[in-house]
């Protein structure tokens, strides 16, 4: 760390629990799952609000408890005294465990809910089927708020007008769904003057509501439980790191906390679209994961470049970051004629923009493709891959045999180009006579390139591989596709991630069923199903569509983080 401004000081002299359990939340009872640690960078201090006297009025780090009752790292007078709980060991300090009944309270309210507020914590589920609270704080019938997991499965932050079982609540729901045995940093802040709430999941904004919402109470804080006339909704699992503050948190401060807590993270990054009417795609939205297996909205959902060249639409995004640092984003900018009302003209062509961070994003252009050097009816799906070896960029898309609107098969063709600017002729990168085969990505590996790509034949609608020794040219993607990867549900996108030396294919089950996941068992025979394994019971995201998946430094992370807070 660069230096430390004030308001981290009292968390750095909590012990060697260090800060907001680091490392510790790496932790979680699904190793199978698990992904191993690589470099984020380093923290940085909040800049975007906030005071330097600190954020919190009191703050619970688990590290002892005597005589049932744990400290307040910054206000000693008020402790939680736990009832039928105790601290277990984590990886690098202890927690409070709950098994259903148990729970700790505060000797009095420790926040006013009718005010502004903010309430931190690290909270890991045990029965993630049943509605959970945190942390709460007890009225005469209901409690004044709830950091909990809902019966809608996902987490939430709930606050009531009135102390009342009959007011009508305020929520604002994430857009995670918790899985059994994971670590998760939450975060709820209410803004008294504005009426907004909203709810954070690792470090990123990922829900809010406006509504009228809390009471003053003089009630205890609570964890591990919530009122409803007596207490309900227990907690089973862990809590970590409890801190309440009476103001906003800004979003500055939160991913900072996310960091410090879960310093060596990987950020993972799915761009996405989701569709409007006549099927057009609606911008750039991203989805954030730091397993590439679980996947919550950045910003709730939040667009952050809506499509201004070609057709107006924006599908089948694709990012690559070059060797450079620099984002390359090409997109589907056509509409879609099976679904359109008026008349529409396919793009020959596609949208393309560059980032640095993936907010702040270059003019939009359209990078057409003659008639004369391809005459297509349409070019769905493009995506880029930097070849090292000849320092250019391959662009391939899929498109049919000739413009007509007849049902013609796809095949896969590409430019080359150094700066987007100049291009090579369009030629097929990869083809086969009565084979229609669209949505190609490709990989390295080895020496060698991976081209997944979707079989569109009618009985088909599945994902296969073919490989090639080399990445265009003569001879290049000699073989046939493999076999189906996928099974009878239709599947299309496929998104490549190399990790931890396996590769997760992920994929749009676009018929209904959210995003599905492939793992190899390893990084050999991948054009043999034998090596795939279906993870997509582990794979969770809420409605996002054909996109592209990328790992992002800490500071790009960050970056995102604070504007899908705006």
């Amino acid at each position: 760390m660069a230096r430390a401004e004030r308001w981290l000081l009292p968390w750095m002299l909590v012990g060697c629990n260090a800060v907001f359990g680091i490392h510790r939340h790496e932790h979680h009872e699904q190793p199978e799952l698990a992904v191993g640690a690589g470099a984020a960078g380093a923290p940085n201090a909040a800049t975007d609000g906030g005071d330097s006297s600190g954020p919190f009025v009191a703050l619970w780090s688990f590290e002892t408890l005597l005589d049932d009752r744990v400290p307040s790292a910054i206000e000693p007078s008020v402790p939680l005294t736990v009832q039928q709980g105790e601290l277990s060991s984590g990886p690098t300090g202890n927690y409070l465990v709950l098994d259903g009944s148990g729970s700790a309270v505060a000797p009095g309210p420790i926040i006013d809910a009718s005010g502004s507020f903010s309430v931190s914590v690290w909270v890991r589920l045990d029965r993630p089927d049943v509605w959970s609270t945190f942390a709460s704080q007890d009225g005469r019938a209901i409690s004044s708020f709830y950091l909990q997991r809902r019966d809608s499965n996902y987490l939430a932050f709930t606050t009531y007008a009135s102390d009342s079982p009959g007011a009508e609540p305020c929520v604002a729901t994430a857009g995670l769904r918790p899985r059994q045995g994971e670590w998760y940093h939450v975060v709820a802040t209410r803004d008294s003057q504005t009426g907004e709430q909203r709810i954070y999941v690792d470090g990123l904004l990922s829900g809010k509501a406006t509504c009228a919402g809390g009471f003053q109470t003089d009630g205890p804080l609570v964890v591990g439980r919530g009122k409803w006339n007596a207490p309900t909704d227990w907690t089973s699992g862990g809590i970590d790191e409890l801190g309440v503050s009476d103001r906003v948190l800004s979003a500055g401060e939160i991913v900072d906390l996310y960091h410090l807590g879960r310093p060596d993270a990987h950020h993972y990054l799915y761009a996405y679209f989701q569709e409007v009417e006549e099927a057009r795609g609606d911008g750039l939205h991203f989805a954030h994961s730091h397993d590439a297996l679980s996947w919550d909205p950045v910003g709730g959902g939040r667009v952050f470049l809506s499509p201004a060249v070609g057709g107006s639409s924006f599908r089948d995004p694709h990012l690559l970051r070059d060797p450079s640092g620099k984002y390359h984003l090409v997109w589907t900018s056509s509409c879609m004629p099976w679904a359109a009302k008026s008349a529409c003209v396919q793009d020959r062509g596609f949208g393309y923009a560059t980032s640095d961070d993936l907010v702040t994003f270059s003019e939009q252009r359209f990078i057409e493709v003659p008639a004369e050097k391809l005459n297509a009816e349409h070019f769905w799906a493009p995506e880029t891959f930097y070849d090292a070896r000849t320092e250019q960029y391959l662009v391939s898309w899929a498109s049919p045999l000739d413009a007509t609107p007849n049902a013609d098969p796809h095949s896969i063709y590409y430019l080359l180009t150094k700066d987007f600017v100049t291009f090579s002729e369009p030629a097929v990168l990869y083809g086969r006579a009565d084979r229609d085969l669209i949505d190609a990505t490709i990989v390295q590996q080895d020496g060698s390139y991976l081209m997944f790509m979707k079989d569109e034949a009618a009985t088909q609608k599945n994902l296969r591989v073919v490989t090639s020794l080399s990445l265009f040219g003569e001879g290049a993607w000699p073989g046939e596709p493999s076999a189906p990867l996928t099974g009878t549900e239709p599947a299309e996108g496929p998104a490549p991630l190399i990790q931890d030396g396996r590769l997760l294919l992920l994929f749009d089950r676009y018929a209904g069923g959210g995003l599905g996941g492939l793992r190899s068992r390893n990084l050999v025979g991948l054009s043999d199903v034998a090596t795939w394994e279906d993870v997509s019971s582990s794979v969770f995201a809420a409605p996002i569509r054909h996109g592209s998946v990328v790992e992002v430094p800490h500071e790009v992370f960050r970056a995102v983080a604070l504007r899908a807070a705006q």
